[in-house]
């Protein structure tokens, strides 16, 4: 499978205007603990690979170390309207911290009543050789808004391509910063 570089989309933020980290405050890379909600054709097993095909759906962050996630509302729902077509269709494709890309399907959302914003529960997944569970990285969020005018930034997964592989399809992500323009007042 072919892994060239997409090109980069305009607005693409520049290396050194963004910051990102886990809650350990190590120096992971803050990366982990953002995923991508892919959508999969239903079969008759569940493939963990993080490589095998689907749809995008959107994307969300850990804020629990057993996989807990946020993301948006619209997310959420496009991700329930698959997840009503099979179950272990949606999932979040994430690298854990050995570098293995995974599939972990969604068991079930929570999703606020008026923001936009939903909170996901993924199926556990266990380390086949230490026999516990994988814990999440953590987004590590500020306490505080922006000022008014700052520059703000947003990791999203807007280049991605399906392709075809000898094993079958294949989704190919190169997530990036992107600029989010300066904060506006209402």
């Amino acid at each position: 499978m072919s892994q060239e570089k997409l090109p980069s989309l305009p607005g693409t933020a520049p290396d050194g205007s963004w910051r990102i980290g886990t809650i350990d405050r190590d120096a992971a890379d803050g990366r982990l603990a953002i995923c991508a909600i892919v959508a999969r054709r239903a079969g008759s097993a569940v493939n963990l690979r993080g490589s095998v095909g689907g749809t995008l759906i959107g994307t969300g962050f850990f804020v629990i170390k057993d996989g807990g996630f946020a993301t948006a509302k619209h997310v959420a729902f496009e991700a329930q309207r698959s997840m009503l077509q099979a179950e272990n269709s949606v999932g979040l494709v994430y690298t854990l911290s050995n570098g293995l890309s995974v599939f972990r399907p969604i068991w079930r959302f929570a999703i606020h009543p008026t923001a936009d914003l939903a909170f996901g529960i993924p199926h556990e997944i266990i380390d086949n050789t230490t026999g516990a569970a994988f814990q999440s990285k953590i987004l590590s969020l500020e306490p505080s808004s922006p000022g008014v005018g700052a520059a703000v930034s947003t990791w999203a997964y807007p280049l991605h391509k399906r392709e075809m592989a000898e094993a079958g399809e294949a989704l190919h992500f190169q997530p990036d910063f992107y600029n989010g323009g300066p904060e506006r007042t209402l």
